[in-house]
């Protein structure tokens, strides 16, 4: 006993503190982790087949874009006929197309030159624009 007449109370024991079972709390535990990871697997499949801004991926469009953007760069060259491409493609909708090209000069003299184009396939609809040659 103590001076105010109390017994002193042991950690972790008394009415206050509740009791648990050693079997219980790991089956609710699993349970609350399969639905977290079915939810999660639900929204990536939502979001990856659900997509209405841009168009599935198809490596056609990805050809169309090159020479959508193959066809902008020639139409700037001063020796159309001479052009030689190394260009590729990332995207799906919306294709960056980045490469090189060999052309000559008005001189006769090869030089080679960097380009960029922006272009956006959705259905029928073809926009193009060159966003930079040098």
């Amino acid at each position: 006993m103590t001076m105010n007449g109390l017994k002193p109370r042991q950690f972790g024991s008394g009415p206050d503190v509740p009791k648990t079972s050693g079997n219980g709390g790991g089956k609710s535990g699993l349970a609350a982790i399969v639905i977290l990871v079915g939810v999660v697997a639900l929204s990536v499949m939502f979001n990856t087949f659900v997509d209405s801004e841009s168009e599935p991926f198809d490596p056609n469009w990805s050809a169309e874009a090159i020479a959508q953007c193959e066809e902008l760069v020639v139409q700037n060259l001063k020796s159309p006929s001479t052009a030689k491409f190394d260009t590729g493609a990332t995207g799906g909708g919306t294709w960056i197309v980045t490469g090189t090209v060999d052309s000559e000069n008005s001189f006769g003299a090869t030089l080679r030159a960097n380009f960029q184009c922006t272009v956006v396939i959705k259905g029928e609809d073809i926009s193009r624009r060159l966003d930079s040659l040098g």
